[in-house]
């Protein structure tokens, strides 16, 4: 069993795959930020995850806003904002 950084309460594995498999516009992006992740072909938080700072900010209309974005949004939903490469 995992512990959710969130609630602090005990997760299934099963549970961690759900949350893995959730759609990036569950995470309350703004527009800009939504349209460049999709347009790049990111569609979940896994493979949100997958992506270095470096390789999101070669994506078009992705900067520097975007990322801090990205990652402030990551830190909330799952406490793992400072999990780039």
């Amino acid at each position: 069993m995992k512990i959710c950084p969130l609630c602090k309460q005990e997760i299934t594995e099963i549970e961690t795959i759900e949350f893995l498999g959730t759609p990036i516009e569950k995470l309350g992006f703004s527009t800009r930020t939504r349209k460049a992740l999709l347009r790049g072909g990111i569609e979940s938080i896994e493979q949100l995850l997958l992506y270095t700072d470096k390789d999101l900010m070669r994506l078009r209309n992705f900067g520097k806003c975007c990322l801090a974005e990205v990652k402030e949004n990551l830190r909330r939903a799952t406490g793992m904002g400072n999990g780039f490469k």
